[in-house]
């Protein structure tokens, strides 16, 4: 009860705060930094701005998000996780330390969509359905707050602008939201007895997953390095509430 009221009160202060205009993310977007004489407003970040515009200035000239990735590969700059990482010591990105300059494709392509650096505040974009979950759930258009103009832009709005025209009649069918209760039975394990393996949230039914309970019940006859994928037999997705 009181972890419950608790939350019900940071999500007001959080709430309140979105509403008016201050940012309510915790993670500062590459290409910004915090301000050293307001620790609240976001500035562009000397090292890393240069290269979002260098992103944002590509993809509007016809360049592909992977010969993008491909030349910040090349060109070793580092990942934004890891820039993150190695700047104040964020691991909320997971950085991949065993290959710091690798750019994904996704990485890339929330940054072009991210409205952000225009120098707008937006608020609200994603929400969780109770304190209990972590899963952030995107929010309806109709339910984000925009604020023009809080901080500093480091792209143009007629930059930004052509960029998202590039995404349109583009984009790839939501594999997480059609996919999140995806539940599968294993050939392996305890599946004779009725056990459920949980899929990951981007499995498909040619995919294979590791089975937790396969992995329990091979532990103690088999060293970890001799574990094999399992093989669903079975994929359907559920629905909460049935």
């Amino acid at each position: 009860m009181y972890a419950r009221d608790t939350s019900k009160k940071i999500r007001a202060v959080q709430r309140a705060k979105g509403e008016r205009g201050e940012r309510v993310g915790t993670t500062i977007p590459y290409g910004y930094m915090k301000s050293s004489d307001n620790p609240k407003q976001i500035v562009p970040d000397p090292e890393t701005a240069p290269i979002v515009k260098r992103i944002f200035e590509a993809h509007a000239s016809g360049i592909g998000i992977m010969k993008i990735c491909d030349m910040l590969t090349r060109e070793k700059n580092l990942a934004p996780s890891v820039y993150a990482f190695q700047r104040d010591g964020n691991r909320s990105g997971n950085p991949d330390m065993g290959r710091p300059y690798h750019w994904a494709q996704t990485t890339v392509r929330k940054m072009l969509s991210n409205q952000v650096y225009c120098g707008d505040t937006v608020n609200f974009k994603t929400f969780s359905k109770s304190n209990k979950l972590k899963k952030r759930i995107k929010n309806a258009p109709e339910n984000v707050l925009i604020f023009p103009d809080t901080h500093e832009a480091i792209i143009d709005r007629k930059t930004f602008d052509l960029v998202q025209k590039h995404f349109e009649g583009r984009k790839r069918p939501d594999k997480q939201a059609r996919l999140t209760n995806t539940r599968a039975f294993c050939t392996a394990g305890n599946a004779a007895q009725g056990s459920i393996c949980t899929a990951e949230k981007t499995l498909t039914p040619r995919k294979t997953i590791l089975c937790a309970a396969a992995i329990r019940a091979e532990r103690q006859t088999a060293p970890r390095t001799t574990f094999a994928r399992v093989f669903l037999t079975e994929l359907f997705l559920k629905t909460s509430g049935q």
